[in-house]
């Protein structure tokens, strides 16, 4: 769960999904007291109005979720991190290595193609920093 600042003065860009939109991204400037007022709304990145920079480490969901084979996988860093993300198995079991290495601050995403793995739940894990943060995601053949 993203934190916003204790300050009134702070104007968020937030980008997020709406499951009121049947799936389909939307983009949003809404600030911190309109945001509560909102239901299923996930966010995707939240960024300080005016600054380039995401305002926090954060793990989109994937999108489509469930998927057939290919998926997107988004993600902000708010410096410039070694970064590794993965895809698990419910086994604890890694199946996919999709990042592993320095990435800038900013947005970034990341393409998964799951044509080589079986139907079912996995999780996918993004670390940096020292945080960490995991999603799960649903492969249906």
């Amino acid at each position: 769960m993203f934190h916003f600042a204790d300050r009134e003065d702070l104007v968020y860009r937030i980008s997020y999904e709406s499951s009121d939109m049947a799936g389909c991204p939307e983009v949003g400037m809404l600030d911190r007291t309109q945001l509560a007022s909102y239901s299923g709304i996930v966010l995707t990145n939240v960024a300080v109005e005016g600054s380039s920079q995401p305002a926090g480490f954060a793990l989109a969901q994937n999108w489509p979720n469930p998927f057939n084979p290919l998926t997107r996988i988004g993600f902000s860093l708010p410096r410039s991190s070694d970064v590794r993300l993965n895809v698990y198995n419910l086994l604890g079991e890694s199946v996919a290595t999709l990042v592993n290495g320095q990435l800038d601050a900013g947005s970034h995403s990341v393409d998964f193609d799951a044509s080589g793995l079986a139907s079912g739940v996995y999780i996918y894990t993004l670390e940096a920093n020292g945080q960490a943060e995991s999603r799960k995601m649903v492969l249906l053949k």
